[in-house]
């Protein structure tokens, strides 16, 4: 070495050799299932100067991006199976040095396949899973669950039958504890179901009832079929328009060959009845008749529109004083149903008196005779005899006027 003004200058230096950091592998523990992050290494260090002032484990496979795991030292036993880890170890001297980890394996992953077969009626519990399992370590054992309502598993059977519809779970667990989940869900269709209105025969002898249904549920379509009274004829219709008062039966099938089965009862109120009494006029000619007039069953209240051929015309129930004749009565309750009945008042005829007499044959003899005949009235008659002197009954007859 020279200074500034060209004077020589010699000195000694000694170098010393610096073992580099060496990284080994110690062992190796693969993790217990492949979620799961209890995987370990354990590593040997070795050269660099002084004391290894940081061990850091970093996860991924570009060393100096990796992400930093937060563990230090030797060995690292949270780590997961086929994941890239790297070491970084720094000496006193702040030297590095840096070693990819050998990628730990697991046991294959727990798989689970299932079929379902669903329920084709509402109600029968016959829906069941059939699953099919591997992978893992060990033996593969089965816990069933109910996730939404459900019922029919038996818990620790792999396959299911019997079931309702809802969703079930599945938990697959090896001998490591390593588990795999997997739900399926059974079908199963709403109950066929018929709301149906039921308007009732409006008045007796009419045919004017109605059923109206409202579907639901099954499968597909729903095809019904009706049973009736007798001399009913299903119309392959599903409401019944105009049908007769009696008991329906109603079968519904969907498409899935499920069967529903109701009854409907129309109902026909009772006829309105009516009894009548007539009195006749009480002499011929007069006009004292009437009729006494019961009404019942049907629906209270009542009314009543009397006519006749002789122009009388009548609202209440019981019509008198009449006259002789034919009399007419409708009768409407509160549904507007009718009863139609009539009632004759009769008068007897007029009494008629027909009679012949014989004189007497000799002044101051009582021998005169008269003989009568008398007709209509109201039987039995009775005779009064009556003169210009005196009334009083005839054995003989004197010569007088005598009326009867």
């Amino acid at each position: 070495m020279e200074d500034n003004q060209n004077c020589p200058y010699d000195t000694t230096f000694n170098t010393v050799d610096v073992v580099p950091i060496s990284i080994g592998i110690a062992s190796t523990q693969d993790a217990s299932c492949s979620y799961s992050d209890d995987g370990a290494i354990t590593i040997t260090v070795n050269g660099g100067t002084g004391n290894y002032t940081s061990i850091q484990w970093f996860g991924g496979s570009v060393i100096g991006s990796g992400i930093n795991t937060g563990v230090t030292g030797l060995t690292n036993n949270s780590l997961f199976a086929d994941s890239a880890y790297y070491v970084v170890v720094t000496d006193d001297n702040n030297c590095t040095q840096e070693l990819p980890m050998p990628v730990l394996a697991s046991p294959g992953d727990i798989q689970i396949s299932g079929t379902t077969n669903d329920i084709l009626c509402n109600g029968d519990g016959n829906g069941s899973i059939s699953i099919t399992t591997s992978g893992g370590n060990g033996s593969l054992n089965a816990a069933w669950t109910t996730l939404v309502p459900g019922s029919g598993i038996i818990p620790v059977d792999e396959d299911q039958t019997g079931l309702s519809g809802g969703t079930y779970k599945v938990v697959i667990t090896d001998d490591n504890g390593c588990q795999d989940s997997a739900t399926y869900v059974i079908n199963e269709p709403s109950a066929i179901f018929s709301d149906g209105t039921v308007s009732n025969v409006s008045c007796s002898g009419l045919t004017d009832g109605n059923i109206t249904l409202n579907l639901s549920g099954g499968t597909g379509t729903l095809n019904t079929t009706w049973n009736g009274p007798p001399g009913f004829i299903d119309p392959n219709t599903d409401n019944l328009i105009g049908i007769d008062s009696g008991t329906y039966q109603l079968n519904i099938t969907d498409d899935n060959g499920c069967n529903y089965d109701t009854t409907f009862l129309l109902i026909t109120p009772s006829p309105i009845y009516a009894n009548g009494t007539p009195t006749d006029v009480s002499c011929y000619g007069f006009a004292d008749g009437g009729i006494d007039l019961t009404t019942s069953n049907g629906n209270f209240p009542y009314q009543w529109a009397w006519t006749s051929s002789n122009g009388f015309t009548s609202t209440n129930e019981d019509v008198n004083p009449l006259d002789t004749g034919n009399y007419f009565v409708t009768i409407s309750d509160n549904l507007g149903c009718t009863k139609d009945t009539s009632f004759t008042i009769n008068q007897a005829d007029s009494i008629d008196i027909n009679g012949t007499s014989t004189n007497i044959l000799c002044n101051g003899d009582i021998n005169g005779v008269i003989n009568v005949v008398v007709s209509g009235g109201n039987a039995p008659l009775n005779w009064t005899w009556s003169s210009q002197i005196q009334i009083f009954q005839i054995p003989a007859i004197m010569l007088q006027i005598y009326l009867v």
